[in-house]
């Protein structure tokens, strides 16, 4: 119940589920998840096309959390009179990529974003993002190809999709069907920023930049000092009798 708490605290609003995230199966995660909003505030959990079995009890827990509201298939954050609504996806490879995740299942990348961005047109959203769990790649020849930007090409009424799965780093927008896709790698190393101008004809994206996460960026007293604190936990509870430490390069 350590992370997820720490990231709200962090500055995250908002967060996509992915396939890691069951790695030790829905009813575990549902307990992270239960866990942490216990310990504090948490950013908003999306997962747009989650599936459960009613049948099957392995995910009642999970199912829980859905009934909760502590993991939702979209929100609508009004920032500036601006209302935004968002959205997220995990697409058939990560899907393929999730072996712990069952009985929960994703539907379908296409239908379920098209019945999102539906209920959120209703919701007078003026803008619609999607954070996706799904990913692009290369074709042969070079040029882009891959879940989301099919989902551009197919889906109307989505003003820009946040890609990840793959581990993509985007330095500039990819413009598919008119919408941007953008994206910052994995684990942190960039941090992605967008500049939205919003008027009576629409969303466009201004400035668009992935910002190196270096030691050139200075840490939060708060935030820096929480994850010390965790890091002397894990030495002193589980490192320790393995005569490792936290910090020791794993080679």
């Amino acid at each position: 119940g350590f992370q997820i708490p720490l990231m709200r605290k962090a500055g995250y609003d908002v967060v996509a589920i992915g396939n890691h995230d069951f790695d030790f199966g829905p009813e575990a995660y549902a307990g992270i998840i239960k866990n942490s909003s216990q310990n504090g505030e948490i950013p908003v959990m999306l997962l747009g096309n989650a599936v459960t079995d009613p049948e099957d009890p392995a995910d009642d827990a999970f199912e829980a959390v859905l009934n909760e509201g502590l993991v939702r298939p979209l929100v609508i954050k009004e920032i500036n009179g601006i209302r935004v609504g968002l959205f997220s996806l995990l697409g058939k490879d990560a899907d393929e990529s999730a072996p712990y995740a069952p009985p929960v299942t994703f539907g379908k990348i296409i239908p379920a974003a098209k019945k999102l961005v539906r209920v959120l047109k209703k919701e007078d959203c003026d803008i619609i993002i999607c954070l996706s769990h799904c990913g692009i790649s290369r074709d042969k020849k070079g040029g882009w190809t891959g879940e989301d930007v099919k989902l551009a090409q197919k889906v109307k009424g989505i003003d820009l999709i946040i890609t990840g799965h793959t581990h993509t780093l985007l330095k500039e927008p990819l413009v598919v069907n008119g919408v941007p896709i953008v994206g910052v790698g994995d684990n942190g190393r960039y941090l992605g920023r967008i500049d939205l101008l919003v008027g009576s004809d629409g969303m466009k994206l201004e400035k668009y930049e992935a910002i190196p996460v270096d030691d050139s960026a200075t840490a939060r007293e708060d935030i820096q000092s929480e994850i010390v604190l965790q890091q002397e936990e894990i030495n002193k509870a589980i490192l320790a009798t393995l005569g490792m430490t936290y910090t020791m390069p794993v080679v």
